[in-house]
Formats: structure tokens, C-alpha cells, sequence
């Protein structure tokens, strides 16, 4: 073996490659000249045989500092992910804090609870009186947080069926299907002392919620609903996910979320192009609802591939626009301009992160990007998160300052003001931290963007728990997407 290294007196301190390019070596091992282009992995110092003993040298001290460990592990990590075959994965490994959520999900939708309406008698019927009560309340209170429908519309459907006897018996079975959706939706919102003044057919708020569910999947049931394409059936479902996961009812209203879905495809509600001769109420009614199902799919959580895809549909967003301004273009008239807080600016603002947030996972479904790679695309979907931050109305930011006089009577006046404006808070505060916390796994990495991204979610879920402690009226209204 001696006889195939050189003699020499010392070991030299260059490495091997600087030695032959004649060029100085910063004599560390990676040499930063050997890093600089990439070699590092091949720097090494020449064995020589000194004094008859085969040796290399040994500086002392000579090692690689953390920032430089640290870097030659990011350039190795991206060497790997250049030279393996495409369906090798880069994406973040196991998100561990998805992976607990969505055992979450799957032991409440295996808390199974069998439907306890088989017929009409075994229907919990409200009287005139409650109805009106609750209608009322979903119109304050629940009517903006699905958009399933043109609520004036439904009023007056709503005043229509009370003016027959025996409308139960009677009335298309689907509508009904909406209409005990309605009434189970707002039901889950009320707070105690509401249900105690609504008049409500049984004690038990938990039985007649579950009452009342099940009535809207039996009328369903009744109108043959897995063979028709009719709105009411996509209304109906869309109305029932505001109570779905209260009551345990998670996994069959993911299903049914899948019918909807194609029925509305069906129907041609995501297609401007296909329903030009729409009234102005008509146009807008589908573009609302239309949204309600982007947003309950693209923004689910447990994150889920979606049935929806943005290449799937042409829908324009919502026109900011209140429903009395649609009444009057309706009726011919210019709608007057309004400078009142609209419901539907919430909406609006709920596309725009479901947007956001969807795009973000439609890349990293490619599973073919390098941390680097996902880190630009967690930090572009966090400045898109606050570009609509920017654009949110100001009655629906979070600001710590007192209101003033006209914004307190405007509050008293609009009573969902509060509770959207809440809402808002927790939905960003929590996908903000949803975002970046796809970064989890290279945290320790050393990055700028990683340590960012961290720094992020932190304060988010502080935010978050801030919030929940808080002790806010509004927030005892909310029920999360």
C-alpha cells in the first residue's frame, strides 16, 4: 500500500483539487473553493507517506461550523432532489398536526347516530308562531354564512306554504328539505335564552336539532333526490353543513357535499357563459351559492382533495352589492348606492381565502418540490393572505381602538356586524397558521424563511387561543367553516 502514495516530509494542508488547479485552499475540509463550485463532496486531502507512516494532515480546529454543516446539508438535499426520479416525493414529510386532525374527523364520523325519522309523524312539526321565530333568526343570523339562497325569495315561499292547511302533507318534498335545513342551522346558532323564546315542539335543543336534520334528509328521501338535478336538493345540503359537525354528522355530509356538487355542475351554476339570461337576482343568487360550495370544499379541514377545481368553472365572484340594491335592479330601477355594511362582504372575503389556501395545496398535491421550492410558496400564499387582509372593509377589521358613536349604532342596528368581523379573525388567524405551518418540517433547518414561517404560526395560534378566551359575545354565535 505505501508503495502508491508519494514520500514527503509533511502531509499537505490543500486539498487535492485545489493542489492540481494551483489555487488557494482555505485548507477546511469542505475547502469553501470546493464548496463554491459545487464539489464539496468530492474535497479531500492527498495521503502521503511521511517518514514512512501513511498520513493525511490534521489541522487543529479545522472543522466545519454549524452554518457551514448547515449549508452543505441544503446544497446535498438539493443534489438529491435534482438527481431522483420524478415521482420521488419532496413534498413536507408528515404534517404532524393535519394527521391529528384528521383522526379528529374520522372518530366523530364514526360516531355513528342512526336517522330517527322515518315518516311524517315522527317529525318534531313547529307551529306558525315558532317557525316565524326561527325564520327570522336565520335571516339575522345564518342566512350570510351560507348564501344557499335569495332569502327574501324564501321569505316569501316561507309565508306562501303557512297561508295552505296541511302544507306538511302536501308541499313539494324538497322544498321541505330546505326548509327544515333552515330551521336545524339556526337552531345550532341560537344561544339558550333564544331557543327558550322560540316556542320550539320539544325541551331538548339537542333532540330537535337531530329531529329536525334528519326531517331534511328524509324529504330529501322523499324527492327521490340522487335522481333529480333540482337547486333545492345543492340548497338543501349546503344549508345542513352549518350543523353537520356538531351533531357527528361528518362523514355523511361529506358525501352528500359530493351530490351537491355535481348537481350544481349539472345545473350550470358555476358558468356565467351558460346563464346569460339571468336577472340580475337570479345571477347573483347562483354566483353566491356557487361560492358557498368552492368555499366548503376548498377550504375544508381537514384538508381533502376537492371535487371542485379552478379550471372546472368560469364564476365571477359576488357583486358587493346588499339584497335590497337587487330588488331594485330587479324592478328597473338604478339601486341606490349604499355605504351600510352587506353581508355579502364577508362572503366575498371567505372566497378570497379559499382561493388562496386552495392554490397553495393544488401545488403541493405535484409532490415534486424542494424545500426551498415550498418555502416561495408558502410565502407567496401568506402575502396573498394579506393583500385580502388589506382589502377587508373596515367594519370587518380587528382593530383594538374604541368605536365611535355612528360605528356603535351602526352595530346596534346590524347585530352580525360583530359576530362576522369575530369570524374573520379566527379564519385568518387560523389559515395564516395552516400556511405556514407546512413548513414545520425543515423548522430546524436554519433558513430565514423557515425561522419566518415559524415565527408565524406561533403568533397565530396565540392569536387563536387569545380569541377563544376572550370571553366575546360574538364568538359564542360562531360556528366555524
Amino acid at each position: 500500500m505505501s508503495a502508491a502514495h508519494r514520500s514527503t516530509q509533511r502531509a499537505p494542508l490543500s486539498c487535492t483539487s485545489c493542489a492540481a488547479r494551483k489555487v488557494k485552499c482555505s485548507r477546511n475540509i469542505p475547502c469553501q473553493a470546493c464548496i463554491n463550485r459545487g464539489t464539496a463532496a468530492g474535497c479531500k486531502r492527498e495521503v502521503v507517506l511521511v517518514r514512512g507512516r501513511v498520513r493525511t494532515a490534521d489541522i487543529p480546529g479545522s472543522s466545519p461550523s454549524v452554518a457551514e454543516l448547515l449549508l452543505e446539508n441544503a446544497r446535498l438535499a438539493e443534489l438529491i432532489s435534482r438527481s431522483q426520479a420524478t415521482e420521488t416525493t419532496h413534498a413536507p414529510a408528515v404534517d404532524l398536526t393535519e394527521f391529528y386532525e384528521k383522526r379528529l374527523y374520522a372518530a366523530v364520523g364514526q360516531a355513528y347516530e342512526p336517522r330517527i325519522v322515518a315518516s311524517n309523524e315522527d317529525i318534531a312539526l313547529p307551529g306558525e308562531h315558532c317557525s316565524r321565530k326561527f325564520i327570522e333568526f336565520a335571516d339575522t343570523w345564518t342566512s350570510w354564512v351560507h348564501f344557499a339562497f335569495f332569502f327574501p325569495n324564501f321569505r316569501q315561499e316561507h309565508e306562501e306554504f303557512w297561508s295552505h292547511s296541511n302544507s306538511f302533507l302536501t308541499a313539494d318534498p324538497l322544498w321541505l328539505s330546505v326548509y327544515f335545513a333552515v330551521l336545524a342551522s339556526a337552531l345550532g346558532f341560537m344561544s339558550e335564552e333564544d331557543f327558550a323564546q322560540s316556542g320550539a315542539p320539544i325541551e331538548s335543543r339537542f333532540k330537535l336539532i337531530r329531529n329536525w336534520f334528519s326531517a331534511a334528509l328524509f324529504y330529501l328521501d322523499c324527492g327521490d333526490f340522487l335522481q333529480k338535478s333540482h337547486i333545492y336538493i345543492v340548497q338543501t345540503i349546503v344549508v345542513l353543513g352549518n350543523v353537520a359537525s356538531t351533531i357527528g354528522e361528518t362523514h355523511r355530509h361529506a358525501n352528500l357535499m359530493a351530490v351537491a356538487i355535481r348537481i350544481a355542475q349539472q345545473l350550470g351554476l358555476g358558468s356565467d357563459e351558460a346563464n346569460l339570461s339571468e336577472t340580475m337576482v337570479q345571477r347573483e343568487t347562483r354566483r353566491r351559492l356557487w361560492w358557498t360550495l368552492v368555499i366548503c370544499e376548498w377550504i375544508f379541514i381537514p384538508n381533502r382533495t376537492p371535487c371542485i377545481s379552478d379550471v372546472d368553472f368560469n364564476c365571477q365572484l359576488p357583486a358587493d352589492i346588499s339584497d335590497a340594491q337587487l330588488l331594485e335592479a330587479d324592478l328597473g330601477s338604478i339601486p341606490t348606492l349604499e355605504k351600510a355594511p352587506r353581508p355579502v362582504q364577508y362572503h366575498i372575503v371567505m372566497a378570497k381565502i379559499a382561493t388562496v389556501y386552495h392554490q397553495l395545496h393544488a401545488k403541493l398535491r405535484l409532490r415534486r418540490w424542494s424545500p426551498s421550492g415550498i418555502a416561495e410558496f408558502v410565502i407567496q400564499a401568506d402575502d396573498q393572505l394579506a393583500e385580502v387582509i388589506e382589502q377587508i372593509p373596515f367594519h370587518l377589521q380587528h382593530n383594538d381602538l374604541p368605536l365611535n358613536q355612528e360605528y356603535k349604532e351602526m352595530e346596534q342596528m346590524l347585530p352580525w356586524i360583530a359576530t362576522q368581523r369575530t369570524s374573520l379573525v379566527m379564519v385568518l388567524l387560523y389559515y395564516r397558521l395552516a400556511i405556514n405551518r407546512v413548513l414545520q418540517t425543515y423548522w430546524l433547518e436554519g433558513s430565514t424563511n423557515f425561522a419566518r414561517a415559524r415565527s408565524v404560526c406561533i403568533s397565530s395560534a396565540m392569536g387563536l387561543v387569545q380569541s377563544a378566551t376572550s370571553g366575546n359575545v360574538a364568538f359564542r354565535r360562531l360556528r366555524s367553516w
